[in-house]
């Protein structure tokens, strides 16, 4: 498998594969030559703890007759343009996936250590690293004696060229795996967090930024004024590097697992879109509802996130809304017979998963027997105070039975029996003294 990009170059085609190997071949597809990474005896054997190959993510580059790529086993390579024999090997700390950029002498490139290296072109002498705070799958590039490239710590850096040393750095709100455009003094760098941002070279400062609403990987390309970038949503967008001028339109995509949603589709930028749900309470079966709490939105920002069930929004970028529902089970009391007593609380609808305590309390001549249950979470026994955990609907029996009278007077039917007792007891108690 080939993943590298290729480089063409007086007549000829050049790439690395997954294989570990680098090609050259001629316009016809013809090998020319070929140069294995794992072969034994390179210039260093002992570099890298003797490592020996791996795959060739990294698109080569040519300067002055030389090639210079890197390899998953963390090494830079150079070889000669004409036959392919190993001219240095330099060693990194981590798998390289970016692609070198050489300029003045100096070969600038990123590892998945989080370091970017400069080597010198001709011996592979390493002259300086800077250590970013994540990896480094950008591929720097060179403009006016500083180095620009981003890393997946979420920063773009720019560097003196000559010593390594930090101009300035400029955080964006996700992973940067895209490699950046200059021109014109302005930096053109995607981000993971869905945005193509403009920065000054200068002092790092934000020109512009553009919402598109799915991660860029994608490096950006220029011709002609015009920007031109991929992202995650499947398009390629356009953009007037100067006017920022967008010429694709913002879709709006609503979700919904219940209920009809109104509004979705494609809009001017700048322009107002409204979008709503209805109904917002959905029955499913018997028992069982969905009621609207709100809109997710998955832009930072942009998008909207709230309670409204109907929303106008601003378009500037792709933006997909969810309605938010929440689940809904009814929890039936009857009370058996009604005149028994009483249920607190009485019959309603409450949240799927949540937890409800019920309390029967009889009335005068009245006593609690128990609950019976049905449905899942439901409560059957005699306690009183019971705590039910709502996952399907329910239905709970309150039984009440009315006291018998004699329990009812039994107190006063004791006190009229114990009477003739204690006088008896009286009359008996001074003869049995004698």
């Amino acid at each position: 498998a080939v993943y590298c990009s290729p480089l063409v170059a007086d007549g000829r085609v050049l790439f690395g594969s997954h294989d570990g190997r680098f090609y050259c071949l001629n316009l016809d597809g013809e090998p020319l030559w070929m140069y294995s990474t794992w072969l034994e005896g390179f210039v260093k054997p002992a570099l890298a703890g003797g490592r020996r190959g791996g795959a060739i993510w990294s698109s080569p580059a040519l300067y002055r007759g030389l090639i210079y790529f890197g390899c998953e086993n963390g090494l830079v390579y150079c070889l000669n343009f004409t036959d392919g024999v190993e001219v240095w090997v330099a060693e990194t700390s981590g798998p390289i996936w970016s692609t070198p950029a050489v300029s003045d002498g100096i070969v600038y490139i990123g590892s998945k250590d989080g370091c970017l290296y400069a080597f010198d072109a001709f011996d592979g002498e390493l002259l300086w690293s800077f250590r970013a705070n994540g990896s480094i799958y950008s591929s720097p590039a060179v403009y006016g004696g500083l180095v620009v490239f981003g890393s997946l710590d979420g920063y773009v850096y720019c560097l003196e060229a000559h010593n390594g040393s930090l101009r300035w750095s400029f955080e964006t709100v996700g992973p940067i795996y895209s490699s950046p455009a200059v021109a014109d003094g302005r930096v053109y760098i995607g981000s993971e967090d869905g945005s193509i941002y403009c920065l000054d070279i200068d002092d790092g400062g934000l020109v512009w930024r553009l919402r598109l609403g799915a991660p860029v990987s994608s490096s950006p390309a220029l011709a002609d004024g015009n920007l031109y970038v991929a992202s995650y949503d499947g398009r390629l967008y356009s953009v007037g590097a100067n006017r920022l001028e967008r010429r694709f339109p913002c879709h709006l995509i609503l979700y919904s697992i219940v209920g009809n949603v109104y509004g979705a589709g494609s809009y001017r930028p700048g322009s107002v879109a409204t979008f709503y749900v209805e109904p917002t309470i959905v029955e499913v079966e018997p028992g069982v509802r969905h009621v609207f709490k709100g809109w997710i939105s998955n832009r930072v920002g942009s998008g909207y996130n709230g309670p409204n069930v109907t929303v106008s929004l601003v378009m500037d970028s792709a933006v997909i809304e969810t309605a938010n529902w929440r689940r809904e089970c009814y929890i039936e009391i009857i009370v058996d017979p009604p005149e028994g007593g009483v249920v607190i609380p009485s019959s309603g609808w409450y949240e799927s998963g949540s937890y409800v305590r019920i309390e029967a309390r009889a009335n005068p001549g009245y006593r609690f027997k128990g609950f019976i249950g049905e449905g899942e979470g439901s409560y059957t026994g005699c306690e009183d105070c019971v705590t039910l955990h709502v996952l399907s609907p329910i239905v709970e029996r309150a039984v009440f039975e009315r006291v018998p009278p004699w329990i009812r007077f039994r107190w006063w039917i004791s006190l009229l029996l114990a009477i003739p007792v204690l006088w008896l007891f009286r009359r008996l108690l001074p003869r049995l003294g004698g």
